[in-house]
């Protein structure tokens, strides 16, 4: 009888563990899947004192242009780099109309 009570019991212990195993495994991916930033569900921010983002941040082309874009960008993005590129683009074809304000903003990994 002690046998058959160490078989059941080790029976147990093991799908105790494999269900505790895919649990962990379960709240992983809901972790990793889940949105990172749920400040982008409520849709755009209004920003009111934009100038506020110019202190300490990198900047390129004329103080005085009438166009000022302010980028948010992470250098391990993809999809920046691609950006980057267009904005290269865009002032060298307009070099005395836009000024570029650079502000390093990483992925939350």
């Amino acid at each position: 009888m002690t046998e058959k009570l160490k078989a059941a019991a080790d029976r147990a212990a093991t799908y105790t563990l494999a269900i505790c195993a895919l649990g962990m495994t379960l709240l992983f991916f809901k972790h990793e899947i889940a949105p990172r930033n749920s400040r982008r569900a409520d849709g755009p921010t209004t920003i009111k004192d934009w100038t506020s983002y110019i202190r300490g941040a990198k900047t390129l082309g004329n103080d005085v242009a009438p166009i000022t874009i302010v980028e948010f960008s992470d250098f391990q993005c993809p999809f920046c780099a691609k950006f980057s590129a267009t904005v290269k683009n865009v002032m060298a074809k307009y070099p005395n109309q836009i000024r570029l304000i650079y502000r390093n903003f990483p992925l939350d990994r």
